[in-house]
């Protein structure tokens, strides 16, 4: 809990929320239609470095997803609440989070 990267992560959320919850609705609202504009843009194969590991582009965000989908759950749990994404019906997070995209496994969509 104390290790530098952690307290990193709680300072910089800590900052990003720092003017409330609408404040931080309305910016990532406002920044979701140039990030859905910039990704449909960019190759399926093309490689970023995540902390030195290459990945394809479609990985690296898979990875976001399922870390989106795991932190949403021990928040919920901790809160008391029902984990948001149960609502959908799926336990599978990948077809939660990406029913659209390809699976990385098989080439086809989730089922």
């Amino acid at each position: 809990m104390d290790d530098e990267s952690n307290v990193r992560i709680r300072r910089f959320g800590e900052a990003a929320a720092a003017d409330g919850v609408r404040a931080l609705i309305e910016r990532i609202e406002s920044v979701l239609p140039v990030q859905r504009a910039a990704l449909s843009d960019e190759p399926a194969d093309r490689v970023i470095s995540f902390v030195g590991i290459p990945l394809l582009l479609n990985d690296f965000l898979l990875t976001r997803l399922v870390e989106f989908v795991v932190h949403s759950d021990d928040l919920a749990v901790s809160v008391g609440i029902r984990t948001p994404l149960s609502h959908h019906g799926s336990s599978n997070p990948y077809s939660i989070c990406c029913p659209a995209w390809p699976s990385p496994a098989t080439g086809n969509p989730p089922s």
